[in-house]
This record gives structure tokens, sequence and C-alpha cells, in this order.
């Protein structure tokens, strides 16, 4: 997570905006998620495939199920791999630029 904000605190400052609005916006693109390519000025010509967005998914439909079956413990595993790889993918997205 750690490694995450750095990220977006290294990223360049975007061409029309100031440092601190460079910044906030990166750091909404982290949260984005795979979403982050839509945000970022940077990345503007990335598409979000629906394979990725099936595959975060099951993640919570996996834990929803889990939660009514009782298994806690799994779901909430099953609940913290969804926020990794999600914000994973915003990490990847502000690694992106060139």
């Amino acid at each position: 997570m750690l490694m995450d904000w750095s990220i977006a605190t290294g990223h360049p400052i975007h061409d029309g905006m100031t440092a601190q609005e460079s910044e906030r916006l990166c750091f909404k693109a982290l949260l984005a998620g795979p979403y982050a390519q839509n945000i970022l000025p940077c990345l503007r010509d990335s598409a979000v495939s629906e394979g990725t967005l099936l595959f975060l998914a099951s993640f919570l439909v996996l834990a929803a199920v889990l939660f009514v079956w009782r298994k806690t413990l799994y779901a909430w595993m099953s609940i913290c791999t969804f926020l990794i790889l999600w914000l994973g993918a915003g990490c990847a997205s502000l690694l992106a630029w060139k």
C-alpha cells in the first residue's frame, strides 16, 4: 500500500496542471483501479477490457457466496484479494507512463 502512495506522488506532472492538481489526479487514478486509464491524460488511448472487470468482480461474488455460507474468513480473504488486485491495476496504470 505504501508503494502505491509513493508511485502516485512520484508520477510526473501533467501538462496544463499545477503540481497539486496533478498529484490529486494521480491519487484518484490510483483508487480507480483499472479505470485509471480513463482518468489519466497520459493514458487516454487505453481501454478497460471486459475480461478484467469480470475477473475482478468474480472475487466480490465469491465473497458474497462465502458470507452466505458463513465462511467469513475465506470471504474476507476474497475481499482482500479483490482490493489488492484493484489497487494493483491502478498502480500499474500509474507506472505505465513513458
